[in-house]
């Protein structure tokens, strides 16, 4: 006998799920089952191309919008219309394609055309980021669906997999990302990439393995994520280093001085760098804040303490204090160190006069090493707390890193070159009817 479900409502959810997933697919299998027919043909190269040309006519003229009219003349076949879905998707096109053009206007002084063009690459862009994060989620939320349909068994995902998900679909990207601006378009050798790199390899991999063993605990995801931090790290050093020695080697003595040499290298390179960086930043906060956190609840008295992290939390009592729309209960804990006093962190559990609903309002002391929290739950017996610790250790890197990315892109468009090149192809369009 099966055991008893803990949620009614996800009994009932699941079979409408997987239903409405099957329709989606009978709905959608033959458009893409036409289009990808159509790819297999093309790339076999056995039909000549006027065959190839009037097969192409006769899908996106003929068979394809033939579907789509037999898909929507029959509405009651239709999956119910997620309207704010459908606006959000939409608008968030619309919006991506708007700022497209007025960038591709303002800062590249591209024509009408061109405008579009660049603004289609962003939507284009948007979207390939938008389905990978949705495929990663819609395979972790469909699999134990499918399971339970076939009943294979039930199956929980949660947090582990998506924290998971993400690393196999993220390590290619990130190891090209170190490639990419070192490889020559159409001309890169693997040999040459390799003999160019491998300092890099080998010195983000040290880096990597010292990083875990200062902290002291070895992570195999852990490892994966540090190692794609200093490898765009070392990367980019690797680029700016061959862009910046001197042209005669090491040795040479006459030339160019190191800012000169750095003036010559174009803003778009110096945007794209800074981008990487922020990448790297970005990827070093994660890891560290996923693999090495720190939390644990404790049960304190007055002037007894915790520990976490190396940090000493000493509980000091509450008292009451009032705000300007509520009443609190503030806590007092004090943080130190080897013995020496940090910080006095003062959490508070609110009660706004509007509604009875407790508010627990945390403390936090904010370092670029890393951010603490006290928040203050439940009393205990006597004069006794519940004290919520955490240390994240390097989260405040994810936020530097994302500023970091943002302003690599504004230094990149910055570059002179995109607007010189869109100029140059206003004259060569304007000479071309005058010289016909």
């Amino acid at each position: 006998m099966a055991p008893p479900s803990r949620c009614g409502w996800c009994d009932n959810a699941r079979p409408a799920a997987m239903s409405h997933f099957l329709q989606q697919l009978s709905l959608s299998a033959p458009h893409f089952t036409l289009v990808l027919a159509g790819f297999l043909l093309a790339a076999s190269g056995r039909w000549p191309k006027a065959v190839s040309d009037a097969l192409a006519m006769f899908v996106f003229s003929v068979a394809v919008p033939a579907l789509l009219f037999r898909l929507m003349s029959d509405p009651s076949r239709l999956p119910p219309v997620q309207w704010r879905l459908l606006a959000a998707f939409f608008g968030g096109c619309l919006v991506t394609f708007a700022l497209g053009r007025l960038a591709g206007a303002v800062l590249f002084r591209l024509d009408g055309v061109q405008q579009s063009v660049f603004a289609l690459g962003g939507v284009f862009a948007n979207n390939v980021l938008l389905v990978v994060a949705a495929g990663a989620v819609f395979l972790g939320t469909m699999y134990p669906l499918l399971l339970d349909a076939l009943g294979l068994g039930k199956i929980s995902v949660g947090p582990p997999y998506f924290d998971t998900v993400f690393v196999p679909l993220m390590v290619p990207l990130v190891v090209m990302m170190g490639i990419g601006p070192l490889a020559r378009w159409k001309h890169a050798e693997v040999p040459d990439l390799w003999r160019r790199l491998r300092w890099a390899f080998g010195a983000a991999i040290v880096a990597a393995v010292a990083n875990e063993w200062i902290e002291g605990r070895i992570s195999w995801l852990g490892g994966v994520g540090l190692f794609m931090a200093y490898w765009v790290l070392t990367s980019i050093l690797t680029d700016l280093w061959e862009r910046l020695r001197p042209a005669g080697g090491a040795q040479a003595s006459h030339g160019a001085s190191l800012w000169q040499r750095w003036q010559l290298i174009p803003r778009g390179m110096k945007g794209m760098m800074l981008a990487h960086l922020g990448v790297g930043v970005f990827i070093f906060g994660v890891t560290m804040v996923k693999t090495y956190e720190v939390e644990r609840d404790a049960d304190m008295s007055v002037d007894e303490s915790a520990e976490i992290a190396g940090y000493v939390f000493t509980f000091k009592g509450v008292r009451e204090v009032q705000g300007p729309n509520y009443d609190a209960i503030e806590g007092l804990v004090i943080l130190s160190k080897n013995g020496r006093e940090l910080a006095q962190l003062r959490p508070q559990k609110r009660m706004y006069r509007v509604h009875s609903n407790p508010m627990t309002e945390a403390d936090i002391r904010s370092r670029i090493t890393g951010d603490i929290y006290v928040s203050l739950g439940q009393a205990s017996q006597g004069d006794a707390w519940v004290v919520r610790l955490y240390y994240k250790p390097f989260v405040t890197w994810i936020w530097g890193g994302c500023v970091l990315m943002a302003l690599g892109g504004f230094v990149a468009m910055s570059d002179r070159r995109y607007r010189t090149l869109a100029r140059k192809d206003e004259v060569l369009g304007a000479a071309r009817p005058a010289a016909a």
